[in-house]
């Protein structure tokens, strides 16, 4: 660092940051070190608690923890201000979980019993899960949570609720957490090997790919903040599956626990939502709408978006009678076209829809209710050699200041903007005729 005591200085700047800011600013500063992922969610935690001894914090994640609070504030300064620029060169390719070769050669799990095909279930103590969530091992995938939402960056994050992971690491802690079932997935996504059970040791061996935690993430940052009981078990049930059978297992298991609405029907394997979900994983297609599709009303509240991902799907499903493309190459021939449809509609509605947040209450044409009438239109106008054209004219005779049409989507009067749709769909058939 730049002079001996740079080190004890910054750290000092540091807890006094950590202690006085208030919620909202650390939820900020969580928000950042989240999104770089260089600082693991337990230590970072530990940090904000109190309970991580910073002394023992290494420079390489001194360096990041000081570039996260300084994309916030002032008061830290910033890395230039106590790294020397060597160092800043190699910390910006630090990889915290590079040192760890615990595993390797794979992961064992012991006490393995085979439930059914690609089934199983096995006890794994917090420090086992512990071990695992520090080495990296244990990944989470936002579409297959209960909850999540975009950060500023764009990106899905799960929703953490860290005084539920510190009550859990407390329960832990005292001995007083009831143990229960923990899901664990290796994804079958291509990658990865399947996982090699052998009967007569009853172990199950993991080589290689990603295993996710569909339903358990709280417990499993829990372990990893908890420093007692590190030999009490929880029950892993452990699966070989791919996304779309996740989604299945995890629909199945929602039917008993409350989740927002919305959220469960975007999980459901409907072609229509298959097809939104591919169209948010293609490359192909705009992050200006891919990154404004949100799954619940409190993402649109918060402003993080401008399309309801069911809003979506329900109009493709409506208009397409998608939910009838049992075959996939129907389904993909469908995306394509949306996709292609959006990114042009994207072009022409640049302003607006990269603007959403600002005009929000002043045109329609941000307003998850516009999707209807987008979709509508894409329907209208498919297989048109001069669809383009016709797109351009359409949106420039469609009002989206119109008083009546935004009262319709402001006060939620789905009927009334249906209406509209149908209306403008007699209009646009007229036209093409």
């Amino acid at each position: 660092m730049k002079t001996l005591d740079s080190r004890d200085n910054l750290l000092s700047k540091i807890d006094t940051f950590l202690s006085t800011s208030n919620p909202k600013k650390l939820k900020e500063l969580e928000e950042e070190v989240l999104h770089d992922g260089k600082i693991t969610v337990g230590d970072f935690y530990r940090m904000l608690s109190g309970r991580y001894d910073m002394n023992e914090i290494s420079n390489a994640e001194l360096y990041w923890l000081t570039l996260a609070i300084s994309r916030i504030s002032k008061k830290v300064g910033k890395p230039e201000d106590w790294f020397e620029d060597a160092e800043i060169g190699n910390y910006k390719y630090y990889d915290p979980y590079e040192e760890n070769d615990q595993y390797k050669n794979g992961i064992v799990f012991t006490n393995v019993v085979k439930l059914a095909e690609n089934q199983y279930m096995f006890p794994l103590s917090v420090g086992e899960i512990k071990a695992l969530k520090n080495a990296n091992k244990l990944q989470v995938v936002p579409e297959l949570q209960r909850n999540y939402k975009k950060d500023k960056y764009g990106e899905l994050k799960t929703k953490v609720n860290k005084k539920t992971a510190q009550e859990i690491s407390q329960l832990i802690n005292d001995g007083a957490f009831f143990f229960n079932g923990i899901r664990f997935n290796l994804m079958d996504d291509g990658e990865a090997d399947p996982p090699i059970f052998d009967e007569d040791s009853a172990t199950l061996t993991v080589r290689n790919g990603t295993i996710i935690v569909p339903d358990g993430n709280h417990r499993t940052i829990g372990c990893e903040l908890s420093t007692k009981n590190q030999n009490d078990r929880f029950g892993v049930f452990f699966t070989f599956l791919t996304a779309t059978q996740t989604r299945r297992v995890l629909n199945q298991e929602w039917t008993t626990v409350p989740i927002p609405r919305k959220h469960k029907e975007a999980m459901k394997t409907t072609p229509s939502n298959l097809i939104v979900d591919a169209i948010m994983r293609s490359p192909d297609a705009d992050p200006i709408y891919v990154n404004g599709i949100v799954k619940d009303g409190s993402e649109l509240r918060n402003r993080n978006g401008y399309i309801l991902y069911t809003e979506l799907s329900t109009a493709i499903a409506d208009y397409y009678d998608a939910n009838q493309l049992k075959l996939k190459a129907d389904q993909d021939e469908l995306r394509d076209w949306l996709i292609t449809y959006m990114n042009y509609l994207s072009k022409l509605m640049y302003d607006d829809f990269s603007n959403y947040k600002a005009l929000k209450r002043k045109k329609w044409s941000v307003h998850y209710f516009a999707w209807r009438f987008y979709i509508m239109v894409s329907r209208q106008i498919r297989g048109l050699l001069e669809w383009r054209d016709i797109l351009a004219q359409i949106i420039e005779n469609t009002d989206f200041e119109d008083e009546e049409i935004r009262s319709y989507c402001s006060t939620g009067n789905r009927r009334k903007f249906n209406d509209y749709c149908n209306e403008r769909e007699v209009e646009i058939c007229t036209m093409l005729k």
